[in-house]
């Protein structure tokens, strides 16, 4: 349904990023995630170092305005936010995998460009206020996570 709302808004980076990356990676996730982890015991979480971190960021910017050019050739609407939006989701997505606290700061940038994508959209008359309350949900869950991964980092730390 989200998938099919962004099409009519024109976000197709929004589109694709539903069906192409979303879908598939909620099992390459779970394999990952069960092999890193023990039945009834936290996750092991992984923090990157400043390398990987500079690494992680020249290709996020690279990606976004690249992909931020296929979207205007594409005739997408508002299409550097949803390339931004898109393009830091796969990232996100990727680095969840990997089990990498870094993974909720660039869920609270989706969350708050994606805030910003369907603001745009009410403000032409063409969106529900029930999308902007969603993101602002995962915003604060987004908060929540960042937190709590940093601190499970600190007592896993301890105890090593």
């Amino acid at each position: 349904l989200y998938g099919y709302l962004a099409y009519q808004q024109k976000y197709y980076g929004e589109v694709m990023l539903n069906i192409g990356d979303f879908l598939p990676m909620q099992f390459i996730g779970f394999y990952y995630w069960n092999k890193y982890s023990e039945v009834g015991k936290d996750v092991i979480v992984e923090v990157m170092s400043n390398k990987k971190r500079v690494m992680w960021l020249l290709i996020s910017v690279g990606a976004v305005f690249s992909y931020e050019r296929l979207l205007t050739y594409l005739g997408g609407n508002m299409t550097l936010a949803d390339a931004t939006s898109t393009v830091l989701s796969v990232i996100a997505q990727i680095l969840m995998t990997m089990r990498y606290a870094e993974q909720w700061a660039l869920w609270i940038a989706v969350n708050i460009v994606s805030i910003i994508l369907w603001i745009g959209a009410l403000q032409n008359g063409s969106a529900n206020v029930s999308l902007l309350v969603m993101w602002s949900a995962y915003l604060v869950n987004s908060l929540y996570g960042f937190y709590n991964y940093f601190k499970l980092h600190r007592e896993q730390q301890e105890v090593a």
